[in-house]
């Protein structure tokens, strides 16, 4: 069928979820049919919509229920703004004026979040005998600075007034004593409509890419269920996003857990876990992809870096060439992979250990001409002295199991210059607590470190 046609629900099964019962602390299981879900998305295409209407809405009232936001940053600076430059977009909100239009938002909620919500969780509103449920679409992060405003007040009001009640400082910006907020109301909108809006509406401050994505890829499920033939170009202009963007998000999705935790706390940046995908649509194992990924880290590659390395490789590939790798055991590439991981990790050694010795001639120079510490110098007198001293630390315990590696000379050579170097540590940490010159501190009786 073509167009993203509703598919037959004839032949559908039912599908098994947990339902919270608010009655005890245990779950029961339900099942929820299918074709129910499917009635209730009806047509792709909805033409019959209900105009927006601005109007102002106690906080109260407004249902916060589970979406793809789950990062609330600078709400702080957020409220600062609106309280000194009011609120420069309203809220979005949906208003449920039967109980059969909420329960039916709510059960599509559930089926794509797994969540358990229920018309009990809710709070309604009375309006000419009825009750109504308002339930916010897009806004968020504003909700959440009106509501500081009211507890605790703008940064300036604080700075000025001190602590206050709460409300002070919203009734002084908003000259009202009730904490509400403007709003965009649109009325009974499909289960639908509310998940596509509140992708698309997400401008104003950009979500996380993995947030952002997994909200993306739950509602395109929930989608393809009833409309096997929408295509993820047709969905990417419902929601007003470009293809690619889509692409990847659902490539992120797909990717081993243990990835996508990583990105989640910061340890690897989305686009590269976006990349890493690509490895593992074609048929590498968490194993392989980890390697890449290890790679990515220790050669400190950017983004744009492990996107070449992984565009050549699947290149080769896909063209029947083999590479080394596909023509040894997994124990033989086990074996190389490591080998090079210890050639990355020597690399980053010996960089290192050469940056620590011309740390250490940039001071000797300092001391040698009586400058260390003067305005002059880069350093004071007490940091080189805590590296010298931990230096002194690692050499006397690496000496001795250095012993059976050297000649008797060398070795001899080595403690007699470790020694040497104990003794003048004390008039070191002396000359650190009063700024001693360097004929105090003796610097010129020291050995020549930078040849050894």
């Amino acid at each position: 069928m073509k167009g993203g046609s509703m598919t037959t629900t004839a032949s559908l099964p039912l599908i098994e979820t947990e339902v919270k019962v608010k009655a005890n602390n245990n779950g029961r299981k339900k099942l929820i049919d299918l074709n129910d879900l499917l009635e209730i998305l009806g047509p792709l295409e909805e033409h019959d919509v209900k105009p927006w209407r601005d109007t102002k809405l106690p906080v109260s009232l407004i249902n916060v229920l589970v979406q793809a936001r789950k990062t609330f940053e600078d709400i702080g600076n957020l409220a600062d703004n609106i309280a000194e430059e009011r609120l420069m977009n309203r809220l979005l909100v949906g208003k449920y004026t039967s109980e059969t239009a909420i329960r039916q938002y709510l059960q599509i909620l559930n089926y794509i979040w797994k969540t358990h919500y229920q018309l009990d969780d809710l709070v309604a509103s009375v309006e000419n005998g009825k009750n109504v449920w308002y339930v916010l679409i897009a806004g968020e992060r504003r909700l959440r600075s009106h509501k500081l405003i009211w507890l605790e007040g703008c940064s300036d009001c604080r700075e000025k007034y001190g602590k206050e009640e709460p409300g002070k400082c919203f009734q002084r910006h908003f000259h009202t004593k009730k904490m509400e907020v403007e709003v965009r109301i649109r009325e009974n909108i499909s289960p639908k409509e509310m998940q596509r809006l509140q992708l698309s509406e997400n401008i104003h401050m950009a979500l996380p890419p993995h947030e952002e994505a997994e909200g993306y890829q739950r509602y395109y499920s929930l989608l393809q269920v009833a409309y096997p033939d929408l295509s993820l170009a047709r969905y990417a202009r419902m929601i007003g996003r470009g293809q690619e963007r889509i692409t990847n998000a659902l490539r992120f999705c797909g990717l081993f857990e243990s990835l996508k935790d990583d990105i989640r706390s910061g340890k690897l940046l989305y686009g590269a876990g976006v990349s890493l995908a690509k490895l593992q649509e074609e048929g590498l194992n968490e194993e392989e992809v980890s390697w890449w990924r290890r790679r990515y880290d220790l050669e400190h590659w950017k983004v744009s870096d492990l996107q070449d390395h992984i565009a050549k490789f699947l290149r080769i590939r896909r063209s029947g060439q083999h590479s080394m790798f596909d023509v040894m055991t997994a124990e033989q590439v086990g074996i190389t992979r490591r080998l090079q991981m210890r050639k990355v990790v020597a690399r980053e050694i010996i960089t290192a250990v050469w940056t620590w010795i011309h740390y250490f001639d940039i001071v000797l120079s300092y001391l040698k001409e009586d400058k260390l510490g003067q305005d002059e110098s880069p350093f004071s007198i007490r940091s080189p002295v805590r590296m010298f001293k931990a230096l002194a630390e690692r050499q006397k315990q690496a000496l001795p199991l250095l012993e059976k590696h050297l000649s008797a000379a060398s070795y001899e050579e080595c403690k007699e210059t470790i020694e040497q170097f104990a003794k003048v540590l004390p008039v070191l940490e002396a000359a650190a607590t009063t700024e001693g010159t360097a004929e105090e501190i003796g610097v010129l009786t020291l050995p020549s470190y930078t040849k050894a």
